[in-house]
């Protein structure tokens, strides 16, 4: 059986996006993985970086003009909260800031600002995690989304030609998302499993991004210290990318699939706590042209209210 199909079978098993369960659990962040994310019940205000790379194959396709794309790396920074208008109900907002960066063989171009802002909601099935002394608990929770086309989306370089829609920091149409996450802990050991769907409209410009799924499976082990915690977790997650359309006709140059290996770091100081994580590829099936992704890094700080 093919990696890939190991994967998507896991794809279907693992179920699920941003929350919280018992008292620790994972968030996608609007399609960046997080971390694994605690304290459920209480509110959240935070600040999440995400830095991802790409590297252009040598291909005809790969051209501005007469200028070769070399590699393009994206940086975001991310404000975001999660609050909990009722018990069962938590809701997330998450407003990004965005800058760009196209190394070509004859110019070097970076367009930056306000990306598409998120707004997100989940609803508890379930939760046991009652209490933190509880030797098993686990939690279920179902939720959806919508993506505000806030962001610009029609940047040009310095030629005046305007850029990909891959490459701007906004899409200019409207996005809705559906997710789901299952925590399950026994005594200082946990299983995070999560699932993110994505649907996207067209834009004003005729162009639609194709729809987007992920799914990642995470292990964590809680480590307590008299003034501290660490919570160390690995875990695997897969991205699949159905194909963009301009004007109702397919690109044959977009979509795919992608597998990462997820390590993570979280430390919590009494109301604040920290994460860290990388994102290494270890598969990844893209069309001929289109630039392959190198590791993602992730960096976090928020505090508890």
């Amino acid at each position: 059986m093919s990696l890939r199909y190991i994967l998507l079978t896991l794809f279907i098993i693992f179920y699920t996006q941003s929350t919280q369960a018992c008292d620790a659990c994972g968030c996608a962040m609007t399609g960046n993985y997080g971390g694994i994310y605690p304290q459920f019940t209480k509110n959240i205000f935070g600040v999440h970086y995400g830095n991802r790379s790409f590297d252009h194959p040598s291909t005809d396709f790969n051209f501005n003009g007469t200028s070769r794309v070399l590699r393009d790396e994206f940086n975001s920074m991310e404000v975001w909260g999660r609050f909990y208008p009722h018990p069962r109900i938590q809701v997330f907002a998450f407003l990004p800031f965005r800058s760009h960066t196209r190394e070509e063989t004859e110019r070097r171009t970076t367009i930056s600002g306000i990306g598409d802002i998120t707004l997100s909601a989940n609803y508890t099935l379930f939760n046991t995690a009652d209490s933190a002394k509880a030797k098993i608990s686990h939690a279920l929770l179902i939720g959806g989304g919508i993506l505000l086309p806030t962001g610009k989306y029609m940047q040009k370089d310095e030629l005046k030609i305007t850029l990909p829609a891959q490459f701007q920091v906004g899409s200019g149409a409207f996005a809705y998302s559906l997710n789901a996450n299952y925590t399950l802990r026994y005594g200082k050991f946990g299983l995070n499993t999560d699932l993110f769907a994505k649907f996207n409209e067209m834009n004003e410009r005729s162009y639609e991004f194709g729809n987007q799924y992920a799914a990642t499976g995470s292990v964590f082990y809680k480590l307590n210290t008299t003034s501290k915690a660490f919570l160390p977790n690995v875990g695997i997650s897969y991205e699949y990318y159905e194909q963009d359309a301009e004007f109702d006709e397919l690109k044959e140059d977009t979509g795919g699939d992608v597998a990462l290996i997820n390590l993570g770091l979280d430390v919590y100081l009494d109301q604040v706590f920290l994460s860290a994580s990388a994102q290494i590829p270890v598969m990844q099936s893209l069309p001929y042209s289109q630039p392959a992704g190198a590791t993602r890094l992730n960096l976090g700080v928020a505090y508890l209210f």
